[in-house]
C-alpha cells in the first residue's frame, strides 16, 4: 500500500490539480492529508496591530464565503439554513495578528479537512480532492487574488469614459505566463463543476470585500497582492449579487447523474449549444410526478445524449448557479 498523499503548499496544491485534470493517476489508496495549506495572510502597512471595524466587516464576509463554500462541497447547494451549529463551529475562521502590526493570518488547513471528511461517500475521493484543492487555491491563492483584481479593474475600465481609461489600465496587476496558466487551469476546472464555479463566484466577492480594507485602512496586501488605496477606489464596494427565478426550455447535456437517500436524486447539466460552465438541478418535485424521470435524466447521462427539459432556474448575475428539472419534452 502507498502512503498518504500530503499536501503542504500552494506550489504542491497547483502541480496535483494539473494532474488530476490531465487524468493522470494519482493514489489516494491511504487518502490524504492537508499540511500547513491553504493559509490566507492580510497585512495593512499602516496598522498598529489591531483590528478596524472596516477590517473586521470584510473578514465576516470572508467567513460567510467559507461557510458557504463548506455547504457546496458538502450539500451541493449554497443554504446556511441547513448548516448546523456544530458544523459552523468547524469552519470558523481564526485570524491570527502578528504584534507590532496589522498582520493578519487565518489557517484554512483544519476546516478544508473537515470539509473534506464531511463529504466522504458523497463523492468519489478524486472528486473531494479536486473540490478541496480548487477550494483552497480560489481562497488564497494570489494568482487567484491577481485575477480578481484584474477582472474588477476591467469591468470598471469598460464602463468609463474614454480619457479615464488609460490609468484605470495602469492599475492593473501584471501577471506571468504561469499565473495565467493557472488561472486557465483553474478555470478549466470550475467549467466542469457546478461545485467549483459557484466558490470561484463566491470568492471573487470574498476577495473585493477585502480589497476594499484598503479604501479606509491604506494600502494593504491580500494574499501577497497589493491593494493600493487608488486600486480600492477605483474598484468600490462589491456589488450584492441579484437574484432572479426564471422557466428555461431547451437542449441539455447531462455531465452527472447521482444522489444519495439523504439529498436525493441529482443532476449536472450543461446546455447542448454552449460550452459553458455546469450546474446542479434537482428533480424533487418532478420524481413525484413522474416514476420515469430519473431514467430518462440517467439514460441521458449513460448514453451521452441530449435531452430537452424545462428547467427552473435561480440567476445570480445572469448565471444559473442552481435550477429544478420541471418537465421532460
Amino acid at each position: 500500500m502507498g502512503d498518504i498523499l500530503l499536501i503542504s503548499n500552494e506550489d504542491e496544491a497547483w502541480r496535483l490539480l494539473e494532474r488530476l485534470q490531465a487524468g493522470l493517476p494519482v493514489d489516494l489508496s491511504n487518502g490524504f492529508q492537508l499540511s500547513g495549506w491553504p493559509k490566507m495572510t492580510i497585512y495593512v502597512k499602516s496598522g498598529d496591530a489591531s483590528i478596524s471595524s472596516e477590517m473586521m466587516e470584510s473578514l465576516l464576509a470572508y467567513q460567510d464565503m467559507i461557510y458557504r463554500s463548506a455547504s457546496l462541497i458538502i450539500r451541493e447547494k449554497d443554504d446556511l439554513r441547513s448548516q448546523t451549529l456544530a458544523e459552523r463551529e468547524k469552519f470558523e475562521i481564526r485570524v491570527r495578528v502578528t504584534e507590532g502590526s496589522t498582520k493578519g493570518e487565518v489557517d484554512l488547513t483544519a476546516i478544508l479537512q473537515e470539509v473534506a471528511r464531511e463529504s466522504i461517500g458523497k463523492m468519489s475521493s478524486t472528486e473531494i480532492l479536486i473540490a478541496i484543492l480548487a477550494a483552497g487555491l480560489y481562497w488564497t491563492s494570489s494568482t487567484m487574488y491577481k485575477t480578481y483584481m484584474n477582472n474588477k479593474l476591467e469591468e470598471k475600465k469598460l464602463e468609463s469614459k474614454d480619457k479615464e481609461r488609460a490609468a484605470i489600465r495602469d492599475q492593473q496587476i501584471e501577471m506571468s505566463k504561469q499565473e495565467t496558466e493557472r488561472a486557465k487551469l483553474l478555470s478549466a476546472t470550475a467549467q466542469k463543476s457546478a461545485i467549483i464555479a459557484q466558490i470561484d463566484d463566491l470568492s471573487e466577492d470574498a476577495a473585493i470585500e477585502l480589497f476594499d480594507i484598503a479604501a479606509t485602512e491604506g494600502d494593504t496586501t491580500v494574499a501577497g497582492v497589493e491593494a493600493t488605496t487608488r486600486r480600492a477606489e477605483i474598484m468600490g464596494k462589491r456589488k450584492r449579487r441579484s437574484s432572479t427565478s426564471e422557466n428555461i426550455q431547451a437542449e441539455f447535456l447531462v455531465t452527472k447523474a447521482d444522489g444519495t437517500p439523504e439529498d436525493g436524486f441529482k443532476a449536472q447539466l450543461q446546455f447542448k449549444d454552449d460550452e459553458g460552465r455546469v450546474f446542479t438541478a434537482t428533480l424533487a418535485n418532478l420524481l413525484i410526478a413522474s416514476d420515469d424521470a430519473e431514467n430518462a435524466i440517467r439514460n441521458a447521462f449513460w448514453e451521452k445524449k441530449s435531452i430537452e427539459l424545462v428547467i427552473n432556474a435561480k440567476m445570480f448575475d445572469d448565471k444559473i448557479s442552481e435550477a429544478e428539472v420541471v418537465a421532460i419534452v
